[in-house]
């Protein structure tokens, strides 16, 4: 039940930037919210932190397209967030 929530804010999502189109910011867009969807499926903490990491990338990128220094600020937390997460929770536990 939960992955056809999952599957159906996908296509709403796609749906949603299709109408209101305005130009090749919307692809960012899709890009990002399906990859946040596909992140948040995950089961495995690992996996939803090295996902996290793309999907800062691209927020970053989107968001400095748009020019909007605040959430560049709030993406670059996040990415600093989740490599630290990497490194010390991930990374560590290889090493062991």
């Amino acid at each position: 039940a939960i992955v056809s929530i999952y599957a159906f804010e996908s296509l709403l999502l796609l749906v949603l930037n299709i109408i209101y189109w305005n130009n090749y910011l919307n692809i960012f867009s899709i890009v990002i919210g399906v990859l946040a969807i596909i992140t948040f499926m995950q089961t495995k903490a690992s996996a939803i932190r090295k996902l996290s990491v793309i999907l800062e990338i691209f927020s970053i990128t989107y968001y400095g397209l748009l020019l909007t220094p605040t959430n560049v600020i709030i993406e670059i937390i996040g990415l600093t967030s989740a490599i630290i997460g990497i490194i010390r929770l991930d990374i560590k536990k290889e090493l062991k």
